[in-house]
């Protein structure tokens, strides 16, 4: 049973008006989606080490480095769609740097 009695007895027509958006919803939503698109998170992460996971599963060919970005760059850029220009520098930024704590540079 339904916690809203008057949804129990609405027709279709009438359900769809209650489940409106408004555009100000609409409007508000896109931007926070906007703004969580480059949110990186653990649901991001192993999306992405899930993908590379699988990405391994398929590769048939021995490459180099520049074969390790090439299957990293797919993989970011299908976890996080339109990236623009900036949000790739911030990747990039954000790679480098995570090789400098390894490497000693930092």
């Amino acid at each position: 049973m339904s916690n809203n009695k008057a949804r129990e007895y609405t027709s279709p027509l009438i359900e769809e008006l209650l489940n409106e958006v408004t555009p100000e919803e609409m409007e508000r939503t896109r931007i926070e989606m906007e703004n969580m698109d480059m949110e990186f998170n653990k649901t991001k992460l192993n999306y992405i080490a899930n993908a590379l996971k699988e990405s391994v599963n398929r590769m048939e060919y021995t490459g180099d480095i520049s074969d390790l970005g090439n299957e990293i760059g797919i993989t970011v850029g299908r976890a996080y769609e339109n990236m623009t220009e900036e949000n790739i520098n911030d990747f990039i930024s954000g790679f480098r740097h995570g090789i400098s704590l390894t490497n000693g540079t930092h």
